[in-house]
């Protein structure tokens, strides 16, 4: 956001509930009862909120399953946006291969999950080390994922997730809310979650559905691009999208 700052753009930061430093639920609440529209929800109030504030119909960009969020929201008709970026997002068509993934980079998930961590929600992202792999490149340090484990959500919703293993977003319902059509699919070359294969697959989808779209991948980065070495190069790609809208 600093970055986009210092070069003119004007951009939000939408805390969800149980995230960031936004008001948390308690544990038995957020895991099994907070539902993926109790999320629908808080980002359809946000996108109202900067319309009304800054009296402008937003770009949408959506991380991970922030981006399945963003996709959600907009197929329900819940909101329009001028543009949407989904950054190393969760596809409209289902996360079914990211959990594939996910589980080929920890043969002893389900082990802990169960017997070590009796269900929690972050036993994936349980240590450091867990967190590296899933999420950064290969030139990430590792003493960077410290301070980064630190700021992780205690707990996390179960239902929401789940919500999105199958197709949940109709590509035609999602470009019927993006009033220029135009969608950025961004990822880490080194996303060992959303792999390039699905990135591609993503924009597929898309452009089949009439958008106009824009696929970039930043090389050396993993799934948390935005947090990873190459964030900059990120944000280049990202602001140089946003800037030919206007063209």
């Amino acid at each position: 956001m600093l970055f986009l700052a210092a070069r003119g753009v004007r951009s939000y930061a939408l805390s969800l509930r149980g995230h960031g430093d936004s008001w948390y639920p308690g544990y038995l609440r957020m895991v099994y009862l907070t539902p993926p529209s109790a999320f629908e929800d808080d980002l359809a109030a946000g996108v109202d909120y900067v319309r009304a504030e800054a009296g402008v119909v937003p770009v949408l960009v959506g991380h991970s399953a922030g981006g399945g969020l963003s996709q959600a929201v907009l197929a329900q008709g819940r909101v329009d946006v001028t543009a949407l970026a989904l950054v190393d997002a969760i596809p409209g068509y289902g996360s079914k291969k990211i959990n594939e993934n996910w589980m080929a980079l920890d043969r002893w998930f389900v082990f802990r999950l169960l017997f070590c961590h009796f269900g929690h929600p972050n036993s994936a992202l349980s240590h450091p080390l867990l967190t590296l792999r899933a999420f950064f490149g290969r030139q990430f340090p590792l003493q960077t994922v410290y301070p980064f484990q630190a700021k992780l959500a205690r707990y996390e919703s179960l239902r929401w997730p789940f919500s999105m293993v199958g197709p949940f977003a109709r590509a035609q319902d999602v470009v019927k809310h993006v009033q220029r059509r135009r969608i950025l699919v961004l990822a880490g070359d080194e996303d060992a979650l959303m792999t390039p294969e699905i990135t591609r697959e993503t924009a597929a989808y898309y452009a089949l559905a009439g958008a106009e779209v824009t696929t970039e991948f930043v090389s050396g980065a993993g799934h948390h691009l935005q947090n990873d070495v190459q964030w900059e190069e990120g944000a280049e790609r990202l602001l140089d999208w946003y800037r030919a809208l206007g063209k």
